[in-house]
């Protein structure tokens, strides 16, 4: 119905407008139809909307943007966590350069889910690389190490098929001339005689001479654990030359792979030793772990 509207006529004595009884007619009519939307309407009409973005007060109506429901770039961004043990509700956030970090770098998102008793669990996602980590808080025995989750992006296959932890990894192989259909998994090639995963992005490989290889772009082999995974077969590992690797004094690492040879050690037993130079055998290839230039921070934000 629309809205009825009291004719109250000329002023001052209101000559020509509605009866008395025809005003409250009209003004009845409204009420009546006011009532009845009202009575049709939801709990949520006469709820308090939340007061911010991580408002946990129970019976509150939620709004865009609450918790990172439904946030988007910087006009309805996610709650920020500036701390990272400080979490008091559940839901989406971002963090940036928090008081205590996640182990998976400065800048990134997290999903948190809370449980009754005030314990929770955490899972972080980094911006700056493809990486995750989980940890979770027990109300009675407090925070869980991170623990970082085995991807493709943190992870490698190796020749023979076996999977080994990874940084940036840059792989030696004839790539044109491969007969290895996986050589590519998660890789990028770098010329003829290269690739790279993710976390090695601006590196390049060239083949110097027979066996002898260099990759630019990086800061050489990595400081900590392995660094030069010799070319194997695909069944089962079996070695199929010797590789070996250095960094120069530029960052640019020399690796070189030589045939496997056999001789006799002072003791009459077989070692293995280093032969003549040779190219990557087409059904292998040689990964070389390394260390990468930092990547630039991301531009903290702070909310609004």
């Amino acid at each position: 119905m629309a809205k009825q509207t009291i004719n109250l006529g000329a002023a001052p004595t209101g000559v020509g407008g509605d009866t008395p009884r025809s005003a409250f007619t009209k003004a009845q009519s409204n009420f009546d139809e006011l009532y009845t939307a009202i009575a049709g309407l939801g709990t949520a009409s006469k709820a308090n909307l939340v007061s911010s973005k991580t408002d946990g007060t129970v019976g509150r109506v939620v709004t865009a943007g609450y918790a990172g429901i439904g946030s988007y770039g910087s006009a309805n961004a996610a709650p920020i966590i500036q701390n990272m043990d400080g979490l008091t509700c559940g839901g989406l956030f971002y963090y940036a350069l928090p008081t205590n970090p996640s182990p998976i770098g400065s800048f990134g998102t997290a999903l948190v889910t809370s449980h009754a008793d005030g314990s929770f669990g955490s899972l972080a996602m980094s911006i700056n690389a493809s990486r995750l980590a989980y940890r979770a808080y027990n109300a009675s025995s407090g925070f869980t190490t991170w623990a970082e989750l085995w991807t493709s992006a943190n992870t490698t296959v190796d020749a023979s098929g076996f999977i080994k932890r990874a940084s940036p990894i840059a792989r030696i192989a004839d790539v044109a001339g491969s007969s290895r259909a996986d050589l590519l998994d998660s890789f990028n090639a770098s010329g003829e005689w290269g690739a790279y995963n993710e976390e090695a992005n601006g590196i390049e490989v060239t083949r110097l001479d027979t066996g002898r290889y260099q990759v630019t772009g990086s800061l050489g082999l990595a400081a900590s654990g392995w660094q030069v995974g010799s070319p194997t077969d695909r069944n089962g590992g079996r070695q199929l030359g010797i590789a070996t690797g250095t960094t120069n004094e530029d960052g640019s690492v020399v690796v070189e792979l030589r045939k496997i040879k056999y001789a006799l050690n002072d003791d009459g037993e077989l070692e293995q030793v280093a032969g003549a130079l040779m190219d990557v055998p087409a059904e292998s290839w040689i990964d070389v772990r390394l260390d990468m230039p930092a990547a630039p921070p991301a531009e903290a934000q702070t909310e609004a």
